[in-house]
């Protein structure tokens, strides 16, 4: 049984996210501008919050991009600038276009909380996308300035580069769960259609 289970699940997965009409298919993940598309070639993907926790100075002038999922946002005081507390999640760096509605399957899974500095006037600067709100997906990209402690964790500061904020009907956290590089990878549920 072991030895077919592979096949089972990838067949499964490919009649789930058959489309009705049209291609389907799996790319990579697609900046949403120019300015996006041009730090996503800078910006090191394999550097994780946990590796930053450990050695900031390490890692203190390396541009990263994370995934993550919005739990706060706050205005500065000064009014200058947007604080967004995001839960880190492990992704593939692919969309998926199937029959299901979302295009980013993100796993459960993820390093912990990190903070995201964003300048007031990002919303009309290159490579800032989308709504800031509690339950988005945000791809943010961003240097590492501190760590703070926060009850039963320490969280990193990011000054953002940039971030495309992605409306949270265009993911899904239950489908798969996996870790570091698609590592320790099981299938939670396969994704139905929904159009």
């Amino acid at each position: 049984m072991k030895a077919t289970a592979p096949f089972l699940i990838s067949a499964a997965l490919a009649f789930a996210v058959r489309p009705a009409s049209g291609q389907a298919g799996t790319g990579n993940y697609e900046p949403a501008s120019k300015a996006e598309a041009a730090l996503a070639l800078q910006a090191k993907k394999d550097i994780y919050p946990r590796q930053v926790r450990d050695s900031l100075t390490r890692y203190s002038s390396v541009l990263v991009v994370w995934p993550g999922i919005v739990r706060s946002v706050a205005a500065q005081a000064s009014g200058d600038s947007l604080t967004l507390s995001v839960e880190h999640h492990y992704f593939d760096w692919k969309e998926d276009h199937g029959c299901q509605r979302e295009l980013y399957f993100v796993s459960p899974r993820g390093e912990g909380t990190f903070k995201l500095t964003i300048p007031s006037t990002a919303a009309e600067a290159p490579g800032f996308t989308g709504k800031a709100v509690v339950g988005a997906l945000v791809i943010a990209y961003g240097i590492p300035t501190t760590v703070d402690s926060l009850p039963g964790e320490a969280a990193i500061s990011l000054t953002a580069k940039a971030a495309n904020i992605i409306e949270s009907t265009w993911y899904r956290t239950d489908a798969f769960s996996y870790g570091r590089g698609f590592a320790e990878f099981k299938l939670l549920k396969i994704p139905a259609c929904s159009r």
